[in-house]
C-alpha cells in the first residue's frame, strides 16, 4: 500500500504513523531562522541518529567512525567464548591451507605450461633441423 501524499496519511490511511508525519512536515518546512531548526524536537531526533548536518569536519567524522568500529571489534573479540576462539583459529588455519593449495596448483600449472612450451620448441627445432639437413 503506497502513500502518495502526506495529506492521505493525515486523513487516516495510516493513523499509527501520524506522529511520524508531523515530524516529516516539520522537517520539510525549513524555518528562515536556523536557530529555530536546531531547537525543533524532530531535528534533534535526526541529529541523534546522525542524519542532520554536522558541524564537525569530514575528517573528524571519519576518525570517530573508525574509532567506533574499532571499539566494536574489540568488544566482539573480548566477548568470544573459548569455543568460538578455537573455531575461529581452525577456520583461519583452514583458510591458510586453502590459499597454500591454490598457490601450489597455480605453480604447477605454470610449470606445466613451461614444459609444454619447451616441448613445442624442441619439435620446431627438430623440424627446422630436418629441413636444413634435407636441403
Amino acid at each position: 500500500m503506497g502513500v502518495d501524499t502526506i495529506e492521505q496519511v493525515n486523513d487516516g490511511v495510516l493513523n499509527s504513523e501520524a506522529g511520524l508525519v508531523s515530524k516529516l512536515k516539520g522537517i520539510l518546512m525549513w524555518p528562515d531562522n536556523k536557530l529555530e531548526l536546531v531547537k525543533d524536537d524532530s531535528f534533534q531526533g535526526l541529529h541523534d541518529r546522525g542524519l542532520a548536518l554536522s558541524s564537525r569536519s569530514e575528517l573528524q567524522q571519519v576518525l570517530e567512525r573508525r574509532k567506533r568500529e574499532q571499539s566494536y571489534q574489540d568488544e566482539e573479540q573480548h566477548s568470544r567464548t573459548p569455543l568460538e576462539k578455537v573455531l575461529l583459529r581452525r577456520q583461519q588455519k583452514q583458510h591458510e591451507r586453502e590459499k597454500k593449495q591454490d598457490e601450489e596448483v597455480r605453480e604447477e600449472s605454470q610449470l606445466m605450461e613451461f614444459v609444454r612450451v619447451r616441448q613445442n620448441l624442441r619439435k620446431i627445432h627438430t623440424v627446422v633441423q630436418d629441413k636444413n639437413a634435407n636441403s
